[in-house]
């Protein structure tokens, strides 16, 4: 873990930027009630062309992931993607007005068109496409996506987030039922398993700056219910991205993962372990156990294969 002190160094935009949504929030009065206003979609784009992560960051970054860095020869693993897109994003939402302490990272879909390549400039652009927005709380969705002078959609992921606003003094009277969390199918066949340590969130979040107290403060965890620290979803989504791109190359060298769309379902309680589950042609599921409720749950496609709704 000491040795990956010296990523922190490139995670000064990120570290920023949520600096900078974490003051604005807490120093006013949102936590306490919901917005005033509602986020709107916006058609206009912001766009940004910065430096790519550095060598070192993207082989200890697949290093953590327990992944051949060879396998990505001049390339950036498109799962690394927040740790660029992460502060654009949060400027596209203006989050500021929202309890950014209550944002809960609700899933991604992310398409892949080609290879990043890890020695130019990253062009970026990110704009909100969605808000769902009532009393209780608010699903943002917002589109990033990352290319070069060329191609600018060479990469894109529709990032889900939830934020939840304080409960109203004055409940209904009707129950409301909750629907019952995603479980692995009991027809899933298990496809890879791993284990993650009680660092993974701080290692995690030394490589792509997403320093969110709860995957690596247990106190502040277990002050948000859990008993324990918990994965990043972003982690999770990491190595099910490896396990089926693994399964791929298996099966055909030159097959690509080309999508990836999950809901993020329950976190991972650090330590733990987690098993990857097929289903079907393109359904994946991570959880621990078949019938038991999924970490997350979603479908993928390939360069030989097409998604199933």
């Amino acid at each position: 873990m000491l040795h990956q002190l010296r990523h922190l160094l490139e995670q000064g935009p990120m570290v920023r930027a949520l600096g900078r949504t974490a003051i604005s929030s807490m120093s006013s009065k949102k936590l306490k009630s919901k917005p005033a206003t509602k986020l709107r979609e916006d058609d206009s784009w912001l766009e940004l062309v910065q430096a790519p992560p550095s060598f070192s960051l993207i082989k200890a970054y697949l290093v953590h992931l327990g992944v051949d860095p060879s396998l990505y020869r001049n390339e950036i693993p498109p799962h690394l993607f927040p740790q660029w897109s992460l502060p654009l994003a949060l400027a596209a939402m203006r989050v500021g007005q929202y309890p950014l302490l209550r944002s809960v990272n609700g899933g991604c879909r992310l398409r892949i068109k080609g290879p990043i390549a890890a020695d130019e400039p990253l062009h970026l652009r990110s704009r909100l496409i969605k808000v769902d927005h009532n009393d209780r709380r608010a699903i943002i969705t917002i589109r990033m996506e990352t290319g070069n002078s060329e191609v600018p959609d060479l990469l894109s992921a529709d990032m889900l987030i939830f934020f939840a606003f304080t409960k109203q003094s004055q409940q209904s009277p009707k129950t409301k039922v909750k629907a019952p969390p995603s479980s692995v199918p009991l027809d899933a066949k298990p496809l890879d398993s791993f284990h993650v340590e009680k660092t993974a969130g701080f290692d995690f979040a030394l490589l792509t700056g997403d320093f969110n107290p709860i995957h690596w403060i247990r106190p502040f965890a277990q002050a948000q219910g859990f008993p324990s620290c918990i994965l990043h979803g972003y982690s999770s989504f990491a190595r099910t991205f490896e396990g089926l791109a693994s399964e791929l190359r298996r099966q055909t060298p030159q097959a690509r993962l080309e999508s990836l769309d999950v809901r993020f379902t329950r976190p991972i309680l650090l330590p733990g372990d987690a098993t990857i589950f097929l289903r079907g042609t393109n359904k994946v599921f991570l959880g621990s156990k078949l019938g038991e409720p999924a970490f997350l749950s979603g479908t993928y496609s390939s360069s030989n294969s097409q998604v199933v709704d």
